[in-house]
């Protein structure tokens, strides 16, 4: 009896490799304690979703506000909401109950066609 293979897709190939490369140990705090890719990643978006201030080359006091993606994406992942796809600007989205009605459509004029 043959084996079975798994079916692998591409986004599952690039989501393996990205929680492997997130677990990756890259640094080590003053502290000695080692710190991951996703900690680092984490650590940055809190940085952006709180703001910060600092000094550019001419000593003049920069401030960096909160930036209102940062917060939503720390909001959402606290409460325990799913990552939704971003809708691309200009580009209206078609609800799913209008491409069922448009394939249901389609079938029967293929169906009256046949007929």
């Amino acid at each position: 009896m043959a084996k079975k293979t798994e079916h692998v897709t591409g986004k599952q190939v690039i989501r393996d490799e990205l929680i492997k490369l997130g677990n990756q140990t890259i640094s080590v705090e003053d502290d000695g304690e080692l710190i991951t890719n996703a900690e680092l990643l984490a650590r940055q978006i809190w940085k952006y979703a709180l703001g910060w201030s600092e000094r550019d080359e001419t000593g003049k006091e920069k401030s960096v506000t909160p930036s209102p993606w940062a917060i939503l994406i720390l909001c959402d992942r606290i409460d325990g909401k799913i990552v939704t796809k971003q809708i691309v600007a200009g580009k209206p989205r078609t609800p799913l109950t209008k491409k069922i009605d448009d394939v249901r459509k389609s079938d029967l004029n293929n169906l009256a066609e046949d007929i």
